[in-house]
């Protein structure tokens, strides 16, 4: 028994477009955000929860007593501040979301494609073997690519029979050699 692939609904160049397309009308309607550099980062306070917790009780006591916020602050810029804040937590915990399902997805589709990629190449690894001119030479160039980026062979990384339930059959049919 072959496992079920998880990706079972191809994406399509469609949605990547629309994404895209989506992306970009989220950043035009939403203008004037900074874009911190590292330095900008590195220089602000760093707010987790407790401090932002900190902050939305000090906003509640400002509420009813705005007498005791220090004359340099504006009110209503401090007010404007802590909405922004609200809304960007917001905003981004919709688009984290989003991005978490889009992470799941391409992790299941990048295992789909690389069990059956290693499907190939094992059922090439074995058709090499034959008379069929060039099969040594893409295995070879598969092989010897795959050293050089991760510094193992596909057989050490990947071997054949932890791939299926069923080792003895790969999806050409062909028992491993």
């Amino acid at each position: 028994m072959v496992r079920r692939p998880w990706l079972l609904t191809p994406v399509t160049a469609s949605h990547a477009a629309i994404t895209t397309t989506m992306v970009g009308n989220m950043r035009n309607a939403i203008t004037g955000l900074p874009n911190l550099t590292p330095n900008d980062k590195s220089a602000c306070l760093k707010i987790g929860n407790p401090q932002l917790a900190m902050m939305r009780q000090i906003k509640r006591i400002c509420d009813r007593n705005p007498d005791v916020m220090p004359r340099y602050h504006d009110l209503r810029d401090y007010e404007a501040r802590m909405n922004s804040v609200e809304h960007l937590h917001m905003m981004r915990g919709e688009v984290a979301s989003f991005l978490e399902v889009i992470d799941g997805a391409l992790m299941g589709a990048q295992d789909d494609a690389m069990r059956m990629s290693l499907d190939f190449y094992y059922s090439l690894k074995r058709a090499q073997k034959s008379s069929i001119p060039g099969l040594r030479g893409d295995y070879l160039d598969v092989r010897d690519n795959f050293i050089h980026s991760s510094g193992q062979s596909p057989e050490d990384q990947f071997p054949e029979e932890g791939l299926r339930s069923d080792a003895n059959t790969g999806t050409d049919g062909n028992a491993p050699a």
